[in-house]
Order: C-alpha cells, then structure tokens, then sequence
C-alpha cells in the first residue's frame, strides 16, 4: 500500500495506491475534548519516530508491535472501517464486523510498518487546526531533512468516550486515504462479502511484511 521509507522520503509518502477522493460527509463530533487533537497527533508521529529511528534493529514485526497500540490510540478504526465498508456494514452481523476491523487494522498497522522502517532525519511538524463539519483537521507536514516538507494533514472527530480521533488522512494536503481505500474496497465486499474483504486485507498485509 505504501512505498518504502527512502521512496516516502523524496516526497511520495502513502501515494503508492493514492488515487483523488473528496472529503466524505460524515456526522459532526461532539464539542468536548478530554484532550486536543494536536497532541493526539503528536503523540503518534512520536511514535512514528521511535520506530523509524530503531527501524533495523526492530525489523518489521518489531515495528508493527511498536505502532499497533498507537495506532489503535490515535484512529478511530471501528468508525474507518465501517466508511470504508459503506452501506453493506448494516447488513454485517457483529462478528463479521469485529473481524474486518481486526483485518482493517492489521493492514493498516503493516502500511505504517512497511513504509517507516528507518531515519533519515526527518521530522514530523503539527502546524495548527482547521475547522470543518465532518470535524477539526489537523494540519501536519513531514519535513526530509534538506526537501520540502510533504503536507499530511488529519481529519479528526470524538469518538463515543469523547476522545480525539483521527479517521482520514490528506495526502500531500488534498487525497483522502479514506476515500480512496473504500473505492479500493467495495467491490470486494460487494462480490465476495466480508470474509473476502478480510482474506484481500490480509494477504495484503502479509505481503507487506514479506517484502519489508
């Protein structure tokens, strides 16, 4: 799904199967926050860092183990998997939804796995807000050490508990990952149900693992 670390670096991060998708509508958040979304953010991208800096010695396994609980921290997986899987998600019994977030999750844990396997100096910068009705963007570059930084901004929500969440991700500040992962994914779901969304998720993950 994403290129390797030195690729993401020269200004193609998380493009690799990017293709144009608009900002979805989606429901307005509550008002309250029991923390702000920049630190959310930051807060992964620190982990991000660890990772990437201890990449080598980590190997993939290590890496995803390292981001998983971040990851899971920071996004609202149970909400991007249910966009992602449109209106065919009501129809899923609960089972079958635990199980395409589980894969949704193991996917994209392995992307962040794959593509931030070493440091080259680069930096993450949290800039500031913006404020939307599908929620508040966070607005967010990776800066390679000696490029231009790479616009990679957050749409963030509160989940149930009142937590901040990032559900969406701009790529280069205008591709929605989330759109372009539920084009990527319908027909799957459409054609061969949830347990052939769940075996493409995963042999895309093993996938990237084998080739980290």
């Amino acid at each position: 799904m994403i290129p390797d670390s030195r690729t993401v670096n020269r200004r193609t991060l998380l493009l690799a199967a990017a293709a144009g998708g608009a900002l979805i509508a989606l429901p307005v958040a509550p008002a309250l926050a029991q923390d702000s979304p920049e630190a959310v953010l930051r807060r992964f991208f620190d982990t991000l860092l660890d990772a990437m800096k201890n990449g080598p010695q980590l190997g993939f396994r290590g890496r995803y183990d390292r981001i998983k609980p971040a990851f899971e921290a920071a996004f609202d997986v149970p909400f991007m998997t249910r966009v992602v899987a449109g209106a065919a998600w009501g129809n899923l019994p609960a089972d079958a939804q635990a199980r395409l977030i589980a894969a949704f999750t193991r996917f994209s844990v392995s992307s962040y796995a794959r593509s931030f396997r070493k440091y080259d100096g680069e930096r993450f910068d949290v800039k500031g807000t913006q404020q939307f009705p599908q929620g508040t963007l966070v607005l967010a570059d990776i800066v390679p050490q000696g490029e231009k930084p790479i616009a990679l901004n957050h749409l963030m929500r509160q989940d149930e508990a009142k937590r901040w969440r990032a559900f969406d991700v701009f790529l280069d500040g205008t591709i929605s990952q989330l759109a372009t992962r539920r084009s990527d994914f319908a027909a799957t779901l459409r054609d061969h149900g949830p347990d052939g969304l769940i075996q493409e998720l995963d042999g895309k993950s093993k996938g990237m693992e084998e080739g980290a």
